[in-house]
């Protein structure tokens, strides 16, 4: 468990195409860093997270799990190809942590690079 104190807590939408280790549909939590950013995504901003770090890699090899990987957190898509409520309900991530475009803009205005995040379920 981590010591330290959120400045935010914000929901988020998890695909069901997880990229995080274990059961398809299982949300783990995970303790990582904000690494690179996109100002030029298909989505409005993107950030990579950097999992899995080296205990994620064991933790896997122990259960017998794909890491997955490649984790962006990124508000709505540039082009919207279907109304605004079926983004807040829907999972359509493809194994993404989507959020709204203000938080996008919240999270990429008060992080830097390598900023500790926690995914929780």
């Amino acid at each position: 468990m981590s010591t330290a104190v959120p400045f935010s807590a914000i929901e988020a939408v998890f695909g069901s195409e997880s990229k995080l280790a274990g059961s398809e549909h299982e949300v783990f939590s995970a303790v990582s860093a904000l690494t690179r950013r996109n100002p030029r995504s298909d989505f409005f901003l993107s950030i990579q997270v950097s999992y899995p770090n080296d205990a994620d890699v064991r933790k896997a090899r122990r259960n017998g799990w794909d890491t997955g990987g490649s984790i962006m957190i990124h508000g709505l898509p540039n082009q919207l190809k279907h109304t605004p409520g079926y983004y807040e309900k829907s999972d359509w991530t493809d194994g993404c942590i989507a959020v709204s475009n203000s938080d996008m803009l919240e999270i990429w205005l008060l992080t830097n690079n390598n900023t500790p995040i926690e995914i929780l379920p």
